[in-house]
């Protein structure tokens, strides 16, 4: 699995992919989010403005590609990190946009053949859209309690 974005979401996202049992490669541009993200259990962290995110990925999976991508940076990084997410997953894989957009219309040219022909789904996410969602935030804030214990994290 990756997940773009190393801030507060992407880390709970990394947090969260952890306990149900997946490999995490997290990607991002601040070192220490980085360092936290390894702390809090990634297993490859990578600062894409070092390196090549795609490699990263095929290096971790074997040339296949994620199952699952995590966009979870948003805001003005979305026309890059949203066709990003398209590359980093395999045939059939999932794209999970989580990081929001900013306000107004917003253009991102995609690689549409591509994610047609190899099946990749676009699944688009706004959580905190919707109501009776306190069971996911504690959760994440479990989480975040029971990491804080094992590590000095801060």
């Amino acid at each position: 699995m990756a997940v773009i974005g190393a801030g507060p979401i992407g880390l709970g996202q990394t947090m969260l992919a952890k306990a149900s049992g997946a490999d995490v490669l997290i990607i991002g541009t601040v070192p220490h989010a980085l360092d936290l993200a390894r702390r809090l259990g990634a297993d490859e962290t990578m600062d894409s403005s070092q390196a090549d995110p795609i490699a990263a990925v095929m290096a971790m999976t074997g040339g296949l590609g994620a199952d699952v991508a995590f966009e979870c940076a948003g805001g003005k990084s979305m026309p890059e990190t949203l066709p990003l997410a398209t590359r980093l997953v395999r045939r059939g894989g999932g794209v999970v946009i989580v990081g929001g957009f900013d306000e107004g219309e917003t253009t991102i040219p995609l690689e549409w053949q591509r994610i047609q022909m190899s099946a990749i789904r676009l699944i688009p996410s706004a959580s905190f859209a919707f109501h009776d969602i306190h069971s996911e935030k504690v959760a994440v804030l479990d989480l975040v309690r029971a990491a804080s214990c094992r590590r000095s994290l801060w």
